[in-house]
């Protein structure tokens, strides 16, 4: 099953910031994330991904782990944690629709 995401990421001083767009791809021993629109920035990372045989609970949340990433799920929303990183990415599904928004949005501000 493959889904896209809109990624938000928390700066230090709580400002949120544009993280582009990932793609969710699933198989039966990974969760794999890829960057299909990039943000302002040329991020250090494309792909996170965790294996879904590390699964356990923390706070409501399911948690994977590997691969150096850490990703949690909770109710149709992502948190993940690029290579172990402090700061916080959120990834919230989005229609095909929404994302046409979003790329006229984004085309605008940069032209």
């Amino acid at each position: 099953m493959e889904y896209l995401y809109h990624c938000v990421y928390i700066s230090g001083g709580g400002n949120e910031i544009n993280g582009g767009i990932f793609e969710l791809k699933e198989t039966p021993k990974t969760i794999i994330f890829k960057q299909k629109i990039k943000s302002f920035f040329n991020c250090n990372y494309e792909t996170i991904k965790a294996k879904k045989e590390t699964e356990h609970e923390v706070d409501g949340y399911k948690v994977y782990t590997g691969y150096g990433d850490v990703i949690k799920f909770k109710d149709k929303e992502y948190i993940i944690y690029p290579q172990k990183c402090g700061t916080p990415h959120i990834l919230t599904r989005i229609t095909e629709q929404e994302l046409q928004k979003y790329k006229i949005k984004h085309w605008h501000e940069k032209n």
